[in-house]
């Protein structure tokens, strides 16, 4: 990890790549959906997590602040144990919300990520499904299987969508890219 003070990747040779597919609160602030490389700036007390604006970057030689898209501050957890690869770990997962952990060495560096209003987005995208396909009776049968929806909604099309909100939005929505250009994704916690 790099000094206090000092600009990291936050990932082995490339920078981690973050992606939202939509509009997310971290720490409660505002990051637009896109595609951004992950930094950490370390201190004693505190850590600044960086979405930077320039997604694909080898490392962060080139790392020039005026692309950041959104800086905000974590409490680092010391921990007695010490973890030798690079993870990314995502314990805490709630219909609209996840907790984003990076663990390395003996610190963990927790952050929030958070979608504002589900309801909302999920309303969206089904409406912009059924909107694209009108006339495909398998449309509404798809965008309500993930949803788990209600017995009673079942059996009325028109009524299932405005029953209850679809209850894992946040898989959907947020993806962390850890890996350098000669490596495969891999599922679960990602280690480097």
């Amino acid at each position: 990890m790099a000094p206090y003070g000092h600009v990291w990747r936050a990932g082995a040779n490339e920078a981690t790549k973050f992606t939202v597919s939509d509009d997310v609160l971290v720490q409660g602030k505002k990051l637009a959906a896109g595609a951004y490389s992950l930094h950490i700036i370390p201190g004693k007390e505190e850590f600044t997590v960086v979405f930077n604006k320039t997604a694909d970057q080898w490392g962060s030689f080139r790392y020039d602040a005026k692309q950041d898209a959104l800086r905000v501050k974590t409490k680092p957890v010391w921990r007695s144990d010490s973890q030798e690869q690079l993870s990314y770990e995502i314990p805490s997962l709630t219909p609209n919300s996840a907790q984003v952990i990076l663990r390395w060495e003996k610190v963990a560096v927790p952050f929030t990520v958070e979608v504002p209003n589900q309801d909302a987005l999920v309303r969206s995208k089904i409406d912009a499904a059924v909107a694209a396909n009108p006339t495909d009776w398998q449309v509404p049968l798809a965008v309500a299987t993930p949803c788990r929806i209600p017995q009673a909604a079942e059996n009325s099309i028109s009524n299932w969508s405005t029953k209850r909100p679809c209850e894992e939005i946040m898989p959907s929505v947020m993806h962390v890219d850890r890996r350098s250009s000669s490596e495969e994704p891999s599922s679960g916690s990602a280690k480097r």
